[in-house]
């Protein structure tokens, strides 16, 4: 029976070819073409059908791939990446009192601790007194995607959305796996995020948390 390699890459056209297994077999060349178009959809809670150029807000998905390979150190500076997007007092969750951590999109926001809502699995992470966001209550290697929506979502999301909502979305615990990333800086600083999660039957479970 001849074996059979297959090789496939994102972004790019499944690549199938029958090969002998032998010691005088020449050399093999594999060569990956493009795909013609990929695009991918966002869709988010509407109470109503609405044509796209009359929608007034827009919707950014960072995937799990764009945050892992995101040289920022949390998760809120690395949403920084999102058109609009701006942390309240312009300092990120290490440096910053909880007190002080907010966001703010689109420019609104700037008289008070934050103006968006933060959603962690669709619960809202903003303190129901102040408003701030506590980031560290979610590990960054759990994250599996986050949703930024610009523009007024009162309607769905509440009063605390006047300037748009962030939805974090966790990794699901279908399966048993790990995720952990670490790094190291000058003057003995040292960071790490990790994640734990498998399932039993109908039983699932998942242990995250960061270290700095």
């Amino acid at each position: 029976m001849t074996p059979t390699l297959v090789v496939e890459a994102e972004g790019y056209g499944r690549w199938e070819r029958n090969v002998a297994v032998s010691a005088s077999s020449p050399s093999l060349r594999i060569s990956l073409t493009p795909t013609a178009y990929s695009d991918s959809v966002v869709v988010s809670a509407s109470r109503a059908p609405t044509r796209l150029k009359d929608t007034a807000s827009s919707i950014v998905l960072l995937t799990g791939e764009d945050l892992q390979t995101s040289a920022a150190p949390t998760t809120d500076v690395a949403l920084r990446e999102v058109p609009g997007f701006t942390l309240f007092r312009r300092t990120d969750s290490r440096t910053a009192n909880p007190t002080a951590q907010g966001v703010s999109l689109r420019g609104v926001g700037g008289s008070g601790a934050s103006r968006a809502v933060v959603l962690d699995d669709g619960v809202p992470l903003n303190d129901p007194f102040g408003g701030w966001i506590e980031w560290g209550r979610v590990p960054r290697a759990a994250i599996e995607r986050a949703e930024v929506l610009r523009g007024g979502a009162s309607d769905l999301y509440g009063a605390s959305a006047l300037a748009g909502a962030v939805a974090l979305f966790r990794r699901e615990p279908t399966s048993s796996g790990a995720w952990a990333e670490a790094s190291l800086g000058s003057w003995s600083q040292q960071e790490a995020s990790a994640l734990l999660s498998g399932s039993q039957g109908t039983w699932s479970a998942r242990l995250g948390g960061d270290f700095f």
